[in-house]
């Protein structure tokens, strides 16, 4: 048995798009910082002479006061502890999970933010090294139905079955963003990077007048921070899902947090890696988390029939990029083949 989890540590040096910048100590130096929130790395690079990166790592401290499934006293402990009864939540709380059930009936319930009794058993056996028993997780799968979400809009209350869990993990990043992009705009930030651990990313106003280049981290080289490619942006967040940074491997099989809400299990994709790019936080969190559960045919079909920016890395290391990005795309590594 082998077991891979990433420390807060190591997270400061292994983040899944690594940013690349080649200032000198002049107007582009960046005021950076990182703390520790959200169960991941918050690093920022503000290009600006207003440093108000303590007042973006507040505001995100408050969202995951607000949104942990895992934490006490947060509305989601609240209403996943509530037995039945309903829960009155904030009217952010609340939107947020009425667009979460939107979502899920949109993709079938390959998302499903009531998918907490999984994630919070496989979560366990992420740490512990140790498999659930079958039984438990026939049991967790059973109470994950999100047509059972009672959404009540005059009250902003919530109510869910005895035993079910809301778990807003795949969508709480990118949503949290928009708090940052809001705090950047009010205090005159005119360019910054703030990324949260491997998953999401924020690139706000631009550098100097130019693009941000980033670097897209191989799936097949976490543990060396290494990237195959580059991608040049600015304005948007960036989304990304793949099973490479918290799993175990058990008698030589992964079994990582993404969960596939039809058989209970981690999802067995044909995907290492989806990236999203666009202006909303909280869909490019869904739509990558949804893509990479539906495997590499379907995705490609939902990004190119919804005219997605979107970067999706196979198992076998091939790379397809959406007709919208290639212009900002640099493949790095030869080891991967282009395929579009």
């Amino acid at each position: 048995m082998k077991i891979k989890k990433t420390s807060a540590l190591m997270l400061v040096f292994l983040i899944v798009m690594t940013v690349f910048c080649s200032c000198t100590k002049n107007k582009n130096t960046p005021i950076s910082s990182q703390h520790y929130v959200m169960d991941t790395v918050l690093s920022q690079k503000i290009y600006s002479s207003a440093d108000v990166s303590d007042k973006a790592y507040k505001a995100l401290q408050d969202e995951e006061n607000r949104l942990s499934a895992f934490k006490e006293g947060s509305e989601i402990y609240a209403i996943n502890n509530a037995s039945g009864k309903s829960v009155s939540v904030s009217k952010e709380t609340f939107e947020l999970i009425e667009r979460s059930v939107s979502f899920a009936k949109e993709s079938g319930y390959l998302f499903d933010v009531s998918v907490y009794p999984l994630s919070r058993l496989w979560k366990d056996a992420i740490e512990s090294g140790k498999l659930p028993e079958k039984s438990a997780v026939s049991s967790a799968k059973a109470l994950v139905d999100g047509n059972k979400i009672t959404l009540d809009k005059q009250n902003l209350s919530i109510t869910l079955p005895e035993n079910m869990g809301l778990d807003l993990g795949a969508i709480a990043k990118g949503a949290a963003l928009e708090n940052v992009r809001e705090i950047y705009e009010q205090n005159g930030v005119s360019g910054a990077i703030c990324s949260l651990g491997n998953s999401a990313m924020l690139l706000f106003g631009n550098k100097a007048g130019e693009d941000f280049k980033i670097g897209l981290r191989s799936p097949f080289k976490a543990e060396t921070a290494q990237t195959f490619a580059t991608l040049s942006l600015r304005d948007c967040v960036i989304s990304t899902s793949g099973g490479y940074e918290r799993y175990t491997e058990i008698d030589g099989k992964t079994y990582h947090h993404i969960i596939d809400t039809k058989t209970g299990y981690p999802a067995e994709s044909d995907i290492a890696s989806v990236t999203v790019v666009g202006s909303d936080g909280a869909f490019c969190d869904y739509m990558s988390t949804r893509l990479f559960v539906d495997g590499f045919n379907n995705a490609i079909k939902i990004i190119e029939q919804n005219n997605l920016d979107a970067v999706v890395v196979t198992n076998d290391e091939k790379v397809y990029v959406s007709k919208t990005l290639e212009s900002r795309f640099e493949l790095l590594d030869g080891s991967f083949e282009r395929i579009n």
